[in-house]
């Protein structure tokens, strides 16, 4: 991994993870994003995030699928500063987020088997990202999270 440094997040990045949460996601206000880091930590949401020389540079998301037993995770956001675009750092997030699941699961005595994510069908720069990482095309659901806006379920399994 380049010249990033990563860890778990806590409440305490709410602030420096509110703007860049801005900066990705259709969220209006800092204290909009405030909130839903809060809600997402709540939910168990797992939050790892890079950091070049003290800066937040990016974060990755993943989360288990129901219980630990059917060793099953969803990837669920990667969004990266427009200062560290284009310089690996989706890539290194990704990897990090591996280690962080299968430690996870090795603690409890499980093995990560499958990892997906859900984007939308038109997200094209999204869709060849996840291809790269190995993932393959598994399903479509249309209007799954928006009417007439399919999304793609891409998985990979181990």
């Amino acid at each position: 991994m380049g010249d990033f440094v990563f860890r778990e997040a806590s409440e305490r990045d709410a602030g420096e993870l509110a703007a860049l949460i801005m900066q990705n996601y259709d969220v209006k206000s800092i204290e909009e994003a405030h909130a839903f880091f809060k809600k997402d930590l709540a939910g168990g949401m797992n939050y790892i995030l890079a950091e070049s020389a003290g800066k937040l540079a990016g974060f990755v998301t993943w989360k288990e699928h129901d219980r630990a037993y059917h060793e099953l995770a969803e990837l669920h956001a990667i969004a990266v500063d427009d200062s560290f675009k284009g310089k690996g750092l989706a890539s290194d997030m990704f990897g990090a987020l591996l280690e962080h699941a299968k430690g996870f699961y090795g603690q409890n005595n499980q093995s990560l088997r499958k990892l997906y994510v859900l984007t939308h069908a038109t997200n094209e720069r999204a869709i060849r990202f996840y291809k790269k990482m190995g993932f393959k095309k598994e399903v479509v659901l249309p209007s799954h999270y928006y009417k007439d806006v399919d999304e793609l379920m891409l998985s990979m399994y181990f």
